[in-house]
Order: structure tokens, then sequence, then C-alpha cells
């Protein structure tokens, strides 16, 4: 079953928050959203995060289309913080 399923069509409780939050986000009427790239309710960002890490290797499945050939989540996520560490103004400069 995916998280999908796990999360909206037929919820477990460990992620009831998520659930939640994400129906929130949806209001029939003006009000503001709980669930966006902007806010979420602390709730539902402790049981993702804690759904992520306990299902880390299911997780690490979703992204194979974006991780390196032959490589892994771990390294893509390595790669990417790299990147975002270096200094990009002296490089641009360049």
């Amino acid at each position: 079953m995916s998280v999908f399923e796990k999360l909206l069509l037929k919820p477990i409780p460990e992620l009831q928050p998520a659930r939640d939050a994400f129906l929130a986000s949806y209001p029939k009427k003006p009000g503001g959203s709980r669930f966006t790239k902007v806010t979420m309710g602390v709730d539902a960002d402790l049981a993702l995060k804690r759904y992520f890490k306990l299902h880390e290797l299911e997780v690490e499945t979703w992204f194979n289309v974006i991780s390196p050939r032959g490589g892994t989540l771990r390294r893509l996520r390595e790669e990417l913080v790299k990147l975002a560490s270096k200094d990009w103004k002296v490089i641009r400069q360049k």
C-alpha cells in the first residue's frame, strides 16, 4: 500500500495528523490552508517526518527517477547539500 493510500484512501493512525492537515488545506470556505509549501501544522510535520524515517527504504524508492544512475537518495541528498553550500556569487563572477 502506498503512502498516499495510507494517508488518504485507507488512513493509518500514525498518519492521521497529516491527513487532517491535508484535508483542512482544502477548506470549503476562506480561512487559510494548513498544508501548503509555506505552512503545515506541527503535528502533521512530525507525523510525516516520523513516517519517512521509519520507512526510509520504501521512501527512497519513490525517488529512483531523480537519483543518479546506480546512486542512492542519500548520495543525491549529499550532493545537493554540497551544491547548496557553494558560494555561488563567487562562482558566477568567474
